[in-house]
């Protein structure tokens, strides 16, 4: 892994994944699988997510190139050694999970632990809408726009943001709604425009 460069590492996967993504819309149309009151069931939906965990944990850190996935190493390692004074002077809810991660694992680990939170929350909310560990649904979050690099590069505001989409599975349920949005409004401080909106379209 260390003879492989991030962007190379991110190629590769994401014609992976599109592969995937191609191969499944064939095997669904053809056997109209999106009908069955069977679909998406368990097993395969919960190995494309380990697939995804996997990806995004062990994606190269690129030290010393000063990209963003450098950049929350060394904040951790930071954190991790000084302990929470030597965190953001905002943003409290995410130097607190760095820290806690800290106690037990080493950088590598802590990006595989953000991308199973990141990735746990999504599933969480779409087997709260849907009532099931949906792989089509799952399959489509993963397939959009902006998915992996909201954990791999903008880890912090990525993070923030799979709060807000569980917290929106909870829309009827203010209290459980408000306490997930006030966690990501901690993690990263612009969540409040978007959980502002929220709320009010709430009420």
């Amino acid at each position: 892994m260390n003879n492989i460069d991030s962007y190379t590492w991110s190629r590769i996967f994401s014609y992976f994944i599109l592969f995937l993504g191609f191969i499944s819309s064939i095997q669904a149309y053809s056997t109209r699988e999106f009908n069955s009151r069977y679909n998406g069931i368990g097993i395969p939906a919960l190995l494309l997510a380990l697939l995804i965990i996997v990806y995004m944990g062990l994606m190269p850190i690129g030290w010393g190139t000063a990209n963003d996935r450098s950049n929350y190493a060394y904040v951790f390692l930071n954190i991790q050694r000084n302990g929470l004074e030597a965190a953001y002077q905002n943003e409290k809810g995410f130097a607190l999970i760095n820290y806690i991660i800290g106690l037990f694992c080493n950088v590598t680990e802590y990006f595989i632990v953000v991308a199973a939170i990141y990735v746990s929350n999504y599933m969480a909310a779409i087997k709260r809408i849907t009532g099931k560990f949906n792989y089509w649904l799952l399959l489509a979050v993963i397939l959009s726009m902006g998915f992996t690099s909201y954990n791999t590069n903008t880890m912090r505001a990525g993070l923030a943001i799979s709060f807000i989409v569980l917290g929106l599975s909870y829309y009827k349920n203010l209290c459980k709604m408000s306490c997930l949005l006030a966690l990501s409004i901690f993690i990263h401080n612009s969540m409040i425009i978007p959980c502002g909106m929220i709320l009010l379209s709430r009420f």
